[in-house]
């Protein structure tokens, strides 16, 4: 069984490897493979990306270097990505983690910052000038003061819980000073803050699942 073969378009080409195939005979045959294709009159003058296919197996970035070197020769040849079916653990948990709501207990005290990764649910207490801050939503049972971040990296985020002593609330890049809103927004037990126009606006919880009502269903939370 051939380790490599080669599939021809328009304006590219497509290089399946077999996943069962040794890497040793992976490389003399790409090698004896790209000769005979710089060969061919027809893709002689012509510049060509290549797009590797790898199935199940997924190569370590020494082994792309190594094919990647086996083009130099051929400067109208040149990959483009390679591609396979399969991804490394670290990149499935990071996905799964991505994804999934934490729980975090911690106590933030004045001068701290507390940085966390994807959704939060906060059980614990931040004190007057201390930071909170999340990629993703921050659903908070605990005690909030300080200033509290949420969508460093999702702007569409929300932050849910007692606002009516915190300093400061940042939604991606929208910022509201707490001592500066009306006081009848922050009354209600539990409030919603969102990012509306490049403005943190605020809303009760009640309220806000009236306008979306499946908002915290697709989140798994509440």
């Amino acid at each position: 069984m051939k380790a490599v073969s080669l599939k021809g378009y328009k304006d590219r080409f497509e290089l399946v490897i077999h996943d069962t195939a040794g890497f040793a005979q992976i490389k003399k045959e790409l090698a004896d493979l790209l000769a005979k294709v710089h060969e061919d009159k027809q893709y002689k003058d012509k510049e060509m990306a290549v797009i590797v296919q790898t199935g199940m197996r997924q190569l370590t970035t020494p082994q792309e270097d190594e094919l990647k070197k086996l083009f130099e020769p051929y400067p109208l040849l040149s990959v483009a990505e390679f591609k396979a079916e399969v991804v490394l653990r670290t990149t499935a948990a990071k996905a799964v983690a991505d994804v999934q709501t934490r729980v975090d207990t911690s106590i933030v005290r004045s001068g701290q910052d507390k940085q966390l990764t994807g959704d939060v649910l906060f059980m614990g207490t931040v004190h007057d000038g201390g930071t909170l801050r999340a990629e993703g939503n921050i659903y908070a049972l605990g005690a909030l003061e300080g200033i509290i971040c949420a969508g460093t990296k999702q702007p569409d985020a929300v932050i849910v819980g007692n606002l009516s002593r915190v300093q400061q609330v940042r939604i991606g890049t929208a910022v509201a000073i707490i001592a500066d809103e009306d006081e009848t927004q922050l009354s209600a037990p539990t409030t919603v803050a969102f990012a509306e126009d490049e403005t943190v606006k605020f809303t009760p919880l009640t309220e806000f699942l009236k306008k979306q009502p499946k908002f915290f269903a697709e989140k798994e939370v509440f």
